[in-house]
C-alpha cells in the first residue's frame, strides 16, 4: 500500500507535467500564428490560451484525475476555477508577494524582482489549482475508503481517485 503523500506527489507531478504540456501548445500556438500567420497580439493570445486551456482541461481529465463524470459540468467547473486561482494569484496576492520579494532581495534589479514575482504567483496558481480541481472540478462524490482492502496500488484504483465518476 502507498502511503497517501506518496499517492498525492505523483497526482502532482501528472498535473505539473499537463501544465508543462499545455503552456508549450499554447505558446506554439501564439506563437505560429503571430509570426508565421501575422496575426495581432489580441486574437493569436486568445487563441493560443484557448488552446491550451482546452488541453490542459482535456489532460487533466483523462490522464491527471481519470475523471469519468459529466464533461459539461467539469469544462465549466475547470474554467471557473481557472479564471478564480488567476485573479487569487496574479492580482489579489500580488501586492503581498512583491512586497515580499523586494523585503526578500531588495538589491534585486527590477525586472528580475518582476519576473522572480511573477514566478511566485505562478507557484500559488498552480498549487491552488490543483488542489480545486482535484476536491472541485474533478471531485468524486462518494467518500473514499482508505484501509487495507482498498486497493490503492492496483491499476484500477491507482494515485488518489483514478477512474473517479461523478454521481449526478
Amino acid at each position: 500500500m502507498r502511503p497517501v503523500s506518496l499517492q498525492w506527489a505523483r497526482l502532482f507531478g501528472r498535473y505539473a507535467l499537463v501544465g508543462v504540456i499545455n503552456t508549450c501548445i499554447g505558446l506554439g500556438l501564439i506563437y505560429v500564428l503571430m509570426h508565421a500567420a501575422g496575426w495581432n497580439h489580441f486574437a493569436s493570445t486568445f487563441v493560443g490560451n484557448t488552446g491550451g486551456v482546452i488541453c490542459s482541461y482535456v489532460l487533466n481529465r483523462s490522464y491527471t484525475f481519470r475523471y469519468e463524470g459529466a464533461r459539461f459540468r467539469s469544462f465549466v467547473r475547470f474554467i471557473a476555477i481557472a479564471m478564480l486561482c488567476y485573479v487569487f494569484a496574479y492580482m489579489v496576492l500580488h501586492p503581498l508577494i512583491a512586497i515580499m520579494i523586494e523585503g526578500a532581495v531588495p538589491s534585486l534589479a527590477a525586472a528580475w524582482r518582476d519576473s522572480a514575482v511573477v514566478l511566485a504567483e505562478a507557484g500559488v496558481y498552480t498549487i491552488t489549482s490543483f488542489l480545486l480541481h482535484r476536491n472541485i472540478t474533478f471531485a468524486d462524490k462518494r467518500p473514499v475508503q482508505v484501509n487495507s482492502s482498498f486497493p490503492l496500488e492496483s491499476h484500477a484504483a491507482d494515485d488518489c481517485g483514478k477512474h473517479r465518476k461523478a454521481e449526478h
